[in-house]
């Protein structure tokens, strides 16, 4: 199997950057060399396969659209949706049965994230249903960006889905769902299984609520969503010793990279309480998450939830992994109290 596919969060060791034959590719998985990429304007952020440059888009086009959505999730509004969200999660983790296991996937992590997604972009919540439906294909095909027959679908799913946010107040409507539906509720249970194979971290943070700003970060490095994201070269660049000529292509693998033991010390140790150094799970430079503020108070009030409200868990069963060489994430998470 190849390695990017097995346990999520035991990910390869970065290497120096090589060129991939079967792939066409520039591979980079090296912090220093994933960071400059990432910062690197005239990479540009494409799929599984190369574009002619007209279907890339325009520079100045999304600049724009980052910027009202970044607008869209000023600290107001931030702080409007953690106070809703928070109250939310209080309620299902309050009324998870206490007398058999639970699954926080299906039980917790996937009801709260869609009814957030749902406040967040203003959505019809009578179609939520629906609307899910057609997130998840979106997620399941880039969770597996090789898969042609899901790439299909995704070219099928998405101008569905946007139709349902047609004249949004939220810019990027219908990527912000798919972002808060699926991707949220999978970052999750990645983040919880880490907290649950080190019991002692998590006692920490139950203790040190000062820890929480820096422990999220961690959680982000060690368990972070995405494996790998693709850039193309809209000029020639260089990256270290690197030089990509015009409309190269460059894979470049992020967990890897924030395992770097050049950025950070001890890197396969779970440390919330280790000093901030920069981890690339959302990306860097001019084309990082636009909606990482966004997922940051997703990511910190459900795991405050998960640690506070529910209390002592442990794992109950063997976690099946699913999902591909874009990220990973378990199925179902089964734990009990104890």
């Amino acid at each position: 199997m190849d390695p990017i596919l097995e346990d999520p969060l035991q990910p390869p060791e970065p290497a120096p950057a090589t060129y991939d034959r079967a792939r066409d590719a520039w591979v980079f998985s090296r912090y220093a060399d994933v960071s400059a990429a990432f910062r690197e304007r005239n990479l540009w952020p494409v799929g599984t396969k190369r574009r002619d440059r007209s279907q890339i888009g325009d520079e100045a086009a999304q600049a724009r659209l980052r910027s009202d959505l970044q607008t869209a999730l000023a600290p107001a509004n931030l702080a409007q949706w953690e106070m809703q969200s928070a109250a939310l999660a209080r309620q299902i983790t309050g009324v998870l049965p206490r007398d058999r296991a639970v699954d926080l996937v299906s039980e917790l992590t996937v009801p709260w994230s869609l009814a957030v997604a749902t406040m967040v972009t203003g959505a019809d919540s009578s179609h939520a249903a629906e609307m899910a439906g057609l997130a998840r294909i979106v997620s399941a095909a880039s969770a597996e960006p090789y898969d042609d027959n899901l790439q299909t679908a995704k070219a099928f799913a998405e101008p569905e889905l946007a139709k349902y946010f047609e004249g949004s107040k939220i810019p990027m409507a219908a990527p912000t769902f798919v972002a808060l539906s699926q991707t949220v509720p999978r970052l999750l249970a990645n983040m919880w299984v880490a907290l649950l194979r080190n019991r002692a971290e998590m006692d920490r943070l139950r203790s040190d609520t000062t820890l929480w700003p820096a422990a999220i970060e961690e959680l982000l490095r060690f368990a972070g969503l995405a494996r790998m994201l693709f850039r193309q070269a809209m000029a020639e660049v260089a990256i270290g010793p690197v030089t990509i000529p015009e409309g190269g292509y460059v894979e470049l693998r992020v967990a890897a990279a924030n395992r770097d033991p050049e950025q950070f010390a001890e890197p396969n140790r779970l440390d919330l309480g280790r000093r901030p150094a920069g981890q690339l799970s959302l990306g860097a430079g001019g084309h990082a998450c636009a909606g990482a503020a966004l997922t940051r108070m997703a990511a910190t009030v459900a795991t405050r939830a998960f640690v506070e409200e529910l209390g002592c868990v442990q794992l109950a069963a063997a976690i099946e992994w699913r999902g591909g060489s874009g990220f990973r994430s378990p199925k179902e998470l089964w734990v009990r109290r104890v």
